[in-house]
């Protein structure tokens, strides 16, 4: 399940960071100008959203995935698989609305709402 984890969020943040390609268009496209808001006004909450979802995605799951590995079956060892899996699902949360936050922040729209 750890590994599935793992996968799912590396291909979730590729996906969103496909954006930033944008960046070099030559073309001022709306793509563009998202990409230019989330790498300027927007910086802290897009670094916040890839830093939580690597380390709540990747890292973690990672870990707790090589926990589960070892024939440890003291109290102890499970106590902290516990509170790994509970920092995967704090971070994890954290990313998701953070990746909400920018989606709803860094949308371009056409033209302003009643001009004619």
């Amino acid at each position: 399940m750890a590994i599935l984890i793992v996968i799912a969020s590396f291909a979730k943040m590729a996906w969103e960071g496909a954006i930033f390609r944008h960046l070099k268009s030559k073309t001022y496209s709306m793509e563009k100008r998202s990409a230019m808001l989330m790498t300027n006004h927007l910086l802290t909450a897009t670094r916040l959203r890839y830093l939580t979802g690597f380390v709540g995605g990747v890292l973690l799951p990672m870990f707790l995935y090589s926990m589960s590995q070892e024939n440890l079956v003291g109290l102890g060892h499970l106590q902290n698989m516990l509170l790994v899996a509970g920092g995967i699902f704090v971070l994890t949360l954290v990313g998701e609305l953070s990746e909400r936050f920018l989606f709803f922040a860094a949308i371009v729209s056409k033209k302003m709402p009643g001009d004619v």
